[in-house]
């Protein structure tokens, strides 16, 4: 079987042509055969097929083709390797790898000074095309680079033959062919320089002459340059009347430069890396720097290395590669040091190096101004190491490594910095089971890859000293790791500069004694993450001082930046770091760092809830002095913004305070965030922060501390549904705040359970502690207490019927937020207020009640509100007969609903969907997630809005029994205006059953319970039935 890739792909068996079948099989193919005997990953093939819009089943779609190519062309000849497959063929197989090795022949047999045997061979290279690389798939970019590769390769070829076909003299052989192919490529020197030499030795030197000058003219239009010296002394030979010499260029004998390392045999991912380092070396991008840049450990030459063999393989290159010891216990490497090295390896004499630097890199970019060669600069501690081994053509490719970010080069050099960060899970699982010479269960290796970091050095050391048997299992490593403050099982005993520490300790001793203290104080941040002002306070200094520390420590990858202001350590880094503190700084500072980081959160958390949450009651804290250089929060968005930033940290540093018994920084913190909480609706940091919060203040014996953990933790067992809870933690809180004299937190308390009550529909118990909130609430007290007991007054008013009432607490509610400038908790009121009057009938004020409302709670992010506004649309549009905004409504407050698994809103949206859908089997599901949530209320909409679908279907006594279910249990909770609706239904179904009797029985009950609640929207649909 015979390969062709010169000219349009081509299958032949037994001189026959393999019918080959659509393009994207043959684009598989083709990239198989540009890299013959080495693997093409699947992500690769799917981009060369499907550029950046690839199917979802792009995979198993490249499976099928690799499947259908295997009973084309034999099940061997593909193998499947990890991430991709390899094509086996011979070289004699394939018409590229021939047209290699013949023209390499001739070029050995032209040094050899065998010109006739290299012309031949070199002909016999040139008689395999067939025309141009590919030409049948030459539009598909992934394919461009062997294009390009091979193209160049055959115009080479070319002038070699020339300059054999010159060597024997066959000058007038030639001259037409060195026309053509001159024509076709006017910008190649050398080919130049052939058609002056032949045309010159034809008798034709005036020819040869203005063969140079077209040259010359191209040259400057295109390229705005002047030819090459060797081509000027060309001209100047013939114009002198001399002879030029028989070759235009000698034949180089020079030997291949190749000082790669050994790569890691092992290696695995960073497929996303290897794929940009593929794209930066793709023909016709800029000949810029690569920078790999990364922590300690990262893999960064382990990257380096193995790319550059692909590379170097694939294309055929030279490589020069040095060590510049940026990080290690020697000193970093003098850039005229490894200049010498370089030039010692390119074959210049050790007695003709330069001992000048700047002489010395002259010297290395006129080396390698014209060779194609991959430069691999390890290791480097700064730019100005780099730079003077940086050359200057554009054949050549460099590669930088460094823990540092060497800015200098991106800003001045233009080199494309990418950033390793560590490995994956799957990345991690897949080297433990690449190394390991025994097969590994996935739970051990998480384990071990999570006390790891996923750093790819500690992987590895780690998967060594278990191959070595230091340790007799996964388990027994990390066990040990949990006991000792430094993980002995990332580092080797035998080879004390390849551990994890010693990477580490490198980084370490580069920092200025400033970023060391820095590093170190980090180690005892509880959270993810930290922000400059909080390192600030950790070593006491000034933001600004702290914002440079930080920049040189990113820079050095010791920290990573996660946000705009968020930094974080590695997690090996930090223990690291808190080895180093454990040692230097003591235990003493070590707590004098925590309780500085305890007071920043302490102090600015309270800056933020003063301006997010202003009406929120919270424990009394005399607020600290704020630092010049600390910006105040402008508005209760920037707040929001801090705290959504910290919110993490927040919670981590309560956690961290309760495990140190530091209570009173437990209970002030959960007191700060729980107005946050009740806004974004994080109901597990939620419930997790109050109840340390009550631990503490229990163990403490702080009443006040308890009252407001208590106070916290009802309202996330409120919103879970679990309301027998919540009041069983709220009620022993009244007697507690009245025991202190904190009236205002007793009133909040009776005003929260008055909520719960009526929530849960136990509207009598609702009345009653919302009454005795305002009894107890103090004449002086704040508004903003007085105004919330009006908003849960008015909800339970509501809820029992009397609508009127309900409307003008409410509207007073609202008056004293607004005068208060209290945007959420107005925004919440005039939400409160639209329900009212949609239930009252009063269309258009709830309308523009429900938009006013719905624009603010937007911009204060309470999605719980908005979700319930939402709904109140979609039934003020259903109402009006406006069925498609209505839908789109009620799917807005589902999807915002589900999204903080509000259950009672999400059985009110699925009972709209399901009304406007006619669907009973939603209307089923919405009934049920109103009984998981525990809403009475909800569950009697739900039942309502079930039997007015099954009414409109036609099935009138499946209609009639939900109806009944509806009144039932609505007047067993108190819900009038819900009975009264299920009432209205009712009759409209006896009166559809032909009952008209009972129809008008029926309705003149509803009739009577509207009267009493003040609804006038059923007064059309009661009329007829009671007359």
């Amino acid at each position: 079987m015979h390969f062709g890739i010169l000219g349009p792909l081509r299958v032949t068996a037994e001189s026959r042509l393999v019918p080959l079948g659509g393009r994207n099989l043959r684009i598989v193919l083709a990239m198989l055969l540009c890299h013959p005997g080495q693997a093409v990953s699947t992500d690769t093939l799917t981009e060369a097929i499907w550029e950046q819009s690839p199917p979802r089943t792009s995979a198993k779609n490249i499976q099928v083709h690799v499947h259908r190519l295997r009973q084309l062309l034999g099940e061997e000849r593909i193998v499947r390797q990890p991430h991709g497959y390899q094509i086996e063929v011979l070289r004699d197989e394939l018409d590229a790898t021939m047209f290699e090795d013949f023209a390499t022949q001739g070029r050995d047999a032209l040094v050899a000074g065998q010109p006739s045997l290299a012309r031949s061979f070199f002909s016999r290279a040139l008689e395999l095309w067939r025309g141009p690389v590919l030409a049948d798939l030459a539009d598909v970019p992934r394919l461009r680079s062997a294009v390009v590769r091979w193209e160049e390769l055959r115009l080479s070829t070319w002038e070699d033959r020339f300059e054999s076909a010159l060597a024997l003299d066959a000058h007038h052989e030639i001259v037409a062919e060195v026309a053509t192919l001159l024509a076709e490529h006017p910008l190649r020197e050398r080919l130049r320089g052939q058609h002056m030499v032949a045309l010159h030795r034809s008798g034709r030197p005036a020819e040869a002459l203005q063969s140079y000058h077209d040259g010359r003219r191209i040259l400057a239009e295109e390229l705005g340059v002047d030819p090459s010296g060797t081509l000027q002394q060309l001209y100047l030979t013939i114009m002198r009347g001399q002879s030029p010499q028989p070759r235009t260029k000698e034949p180089s004998a020079r030997r291949p430069v190749g000082q790669l390392p050994a790569g890691i045999p092992d290696f695995v991912g960073r497929l996303d890396m290897l794929a940009q380092m593929d794209s930066w070396a793709s023909p016709g991008t800029p000949h810029a720097p690569l920078l790999l840049t990364g922590g300690a450990g990262m893999g960064k030459t382990a990257l380096a290395v193995h790319w550059s063999w692909l590379h170097a393989s694939a294309e055929g290159l030279e490589h020069l590669y040095i060590n510049l010891r940026g990080y290690s216990g020697e000193t970093p490497m003098p850039p005229l040091e490894a200049l010498t090295y370089f030039l010692s390896g390119l074959g210049i004499a050790a007695e003709l190096i330069p001992v000048d630097a700047v002489q010395a890199a002259g010297l290395y970019r006129s080396l390698l101004v014209d060779r194609r060669i991959l430069i691999v600069l390890d290791n480097a501690n700064t730019t100005e190491q780099v730079r003077p081994l940086l050359p200057g053509g554009t054949a050549t490719r460099v590669i930088v490594t460094s823990r540092d970010r060497l800015s200098g080069l991106v800003a001045r050099d233009g080199a494309r910095r990418l950033e390793l960060q560590k490995f994956t899970p799957q990345e991690a699982l897949d080297l433990l089971t690449r190394i390991s010479p025994t097969p590994i269960s996935a739970a051990p290796a998480e384990d071990l890859a999570l006390l790891c970091g996923h750093l790819p050095l500690a992987l590895r050391v780690a998967a060594a000293n278990l191959t070595d048997g230091r340790y007799a299992s996964i388990a027994e490593l990390v066990a040990e790791a949990a006991e000792t403050a430094w993980p002995a099982g990332v580092e080797l005993d035998d080879d004390v500069h390849s551990g994890t520490k010693i990477a580490f300790d490198h980084s370490y001793t580069r920092l200025g004694t400033a970023e060391q203290q820095l590093l170190r104080a980090l180690s005892v941040v509880p959270g993810p993450g930290f922000s400059v002002s909080a390192a600030a306070a950790l070593t006491s200094q000034s933001v600004t001082a702290a914002l440079s520390q930080v920049h040189r420590l990113t820079g050095a990858h010791l920290i990573e930046q996660q946000a705009a202001d968020q930094f974080s350590l590695h997690d090996l880094v930090r223990r690291y770091a808190a080895t180093m503190s454990v040692n230097i700084d003591g235990p003493a500072l070590r707590d004098r760092f925590r309780q500085a980081l305890h007071e920043h959160y302490l102090h600015h958390g309270d800056r933020a809830a003063r301006v997010a949450y202003p009406q929120i009651l919270r424990l009394p804290r005399q607020s600290a002095a704020t630092s010049p250089e600390e910006h105040a929060f402008p508005d209760a968005d920037a707040a929001m913004r801090w705290l959504d930033a910290e919110r993490a940290n927040l919670i981590a540093a309560v956690e961290d305070a309760a495990g140190r018994d530091h209570h009173e920084t437990v209970w002030v913190l959960a007191d700060t965030l729980r107005g946050y909480f009740s806004i974004r609706r994080h109901v597990g940091d939620w419930l997790k922060t109050a109840r340390l919060a009550l631990h503490a203040a229990e163990q403490a014996r702080h009443p006040a501390g308890q009252v407001s953990a208590r106070l916290s933790l009802s309202m996330a067992l409120w919103f879970l549904g679990q309301r027998q809870d919540a009041i069983d933690t709220l009620t022993p809180a009244v007697d507690l705040a009245r025991g202190i004299g904190w009236f205002d937190a007793a009133t909040s308390c009776l005003g929260n359970l008055g909520g719960i009550y009526g929530d849960w529909g136990k509207l009598t118990d609702a009345a009653a502690c919302l009454a005795e909130a305002l009894e107890t609430h103090p004449h002086d007290g704040p508004l903003t207490t007085k105004a919330s007991l009006l908003v849960n007054l008015g909800a339970v008013t509501h809820d029992i019927g009397h609508l009127t009432a309900s409307i003008t607490h409410h509207t007073a509610a609202l008056a004293i937020f607004e005068q208060l400038d209290a945007p959420l908790s107005a925004a919440r009121a005039e939400a409160n207020l639209g329900e009212s009057l949609l239930t009252m009938g009063d269309m258009e004020a709830a309308r523009q009640r429900l938009d006013s409302a719905l624009d603010k709670l937007k911009a204060e992010h309470d999605r719980y509100s908005e979700a319930a506004v939402l709904i109140n649309l979609a039934r003020l549009h259903r109402r009006h007969g406006d069925d498609a905004r209505a839908a789109a409504f009620a799917a807005r407050g589902l999807e915002m609903a589900r999204a903080i698994d509000a259950k009672n809103h999400i059985s009110a949206a699925l009972s709209m969907i399901a009304s406007l859908e006619r669907d009973p089997v939603q209307h089923q599901h919405a009934i049920e997630t109103a009984r998981a949530g525990n809403s009475g209320y909800a569950e009697a909409e739900a039942l309502s809005a079930a039997a007015q679908t099954e009414a409109a279907i036609g099935r009138l006594g499946n209609a009639a029994q939900l109806c009944r279910q509806a009144v039932t249990f609505s007047s067993a909770a108190g819900y009038r205006n819900l009975a009264a609706e299920a009432l209205v239904q009712l009759a409209e179904v006896h009166e559809a059953q032909g009952l008209r009797e009972q129809a008008a029985l029926t309705a003149a009950q509803a009739r009577a319970l509207l009267d009493i609640t003040g609804c006038k929207r059923f007064d059309d649909r009661l009329r007829p039935l009671i007359n």
